[in-house]
């Protein structure tokens, strides 16, 4: 319970720092995001996409509190691009489930630890099939 207030504040933060729909925001490093977001890879790195929406729906039930973050982004450019989404978590905090909605498709993701998830990531790549991590 005590990480909830800080949770709430990120999330009531993130409005406030979205980019105009129009344009890509500000070059970022994924290994330093202090909010959720989701970054297109360019040829200059990592650029954050710009945000239109944040809902956030949060249960608690005694010591346990359930978090479900719905997020919109827009891709403000002409071509398809690589994005990584991030989200960094309190500590104690685990993600059980990801669901991304790209146009008409729904992507379920599957949650595995990180160098499993790379493993898998490379893989299948290496087999032509288009991957995300």
């Amino acid at each position: 319970m005590p990480f909830l207030l800080p949770l709430l504040l990120l999330f009531l933060a993130l409005p406030t720092a979205a980019s105009p729909p129009h344009e890509l925001g500000a070059r970022r490093d994924p290994n330093e995001m202090g909010a959720g977001g989701l970054l297109f890879q360019t040829q200059d790195g990592f650029r954050e996409a710009p945000l239109l929406a944040t809902d956030v729906e949060i249960r608690v039930a005694g010591l346990i509190a359930r978090t479900h973050v719905t997020q919109r982004f827009t891709n403000p450019t002409e071509n398809w691009v690589a994005g990584v989404y991030v989200f960094p978590l309190p500590e104690g905090s685990a993600v059980d489930s990801l669901r991304m909605r790209i146009g008409d498709r729904l992507i379920k993701g599957q949650v595995a630890e990180r160098a499993r998830a790379r493993s898998a990531y490379r893989r299948a790549r290496a087999e032509g099939r288009k991957a995300r991590i």
